[in-house]
């Protein structure tokens, strides 16, 4: 069974695709308000939260907090070049668990299992059009 079965992003994964997705995620525990990456930062990975939450800040603003399930800043992966974090994420909750899944896994998995890839690009595509309805 898949440790990404709780993921209800990928629920239109097929239980093969999501086995071969998780051979290229990591699982990582932040402690209590360590910072995941800061405003600015070249993009390396996309997360996806496992467990506890995570802070987005700008500018020492709180934006909104990263629940459980949800992706964060995936975005910036997928846009050729590359982008740079547009806000600083830090952990808020004493051992969050996140799984990272690092560019150059995806650049993989996109030779490997493009499929994959065009799925999780739908569902970013997907995020884009509800982030923008909520701050029209």
């Amino acid at each position: 069974m898949s440790f990404l079965n709780w993921v209800s992003l990928f629920s239109s994964l097929t239980a093969e695709e999501k086995k071969s997705l998780e051979m290229f995620c990591q699982e990582r525990s932040l402690s209590n308000w360590e910072i995941l990456f800061n405003e600015w930062d070249e993009a390396q990975a996309m997360y996806i939260v496992k467990e506890w939450e995570l802070e987005v800040s700008k500018w020492n603003s709180v934006l909104w907090i990263v629940k459980k399930d949800w992706l964060v800043w995936e975005m910036a992966l997928f846009e050729e070049p590359l982008k740079r974090r547009m806000a600083s994420v830090k952990s808020i909750s004493s051992e969050t668990e996140i799984i990272v899944l690092l560019y150059f896994s995806i650049k993989e998995m996109e030779k490997k299992n493009p499929i994959i890839i065009e799925k999780i690009k739908n569902i970013i595509t997907q995020r884009k059009e509800q982030n923008k309805n909520r701050w029209l």
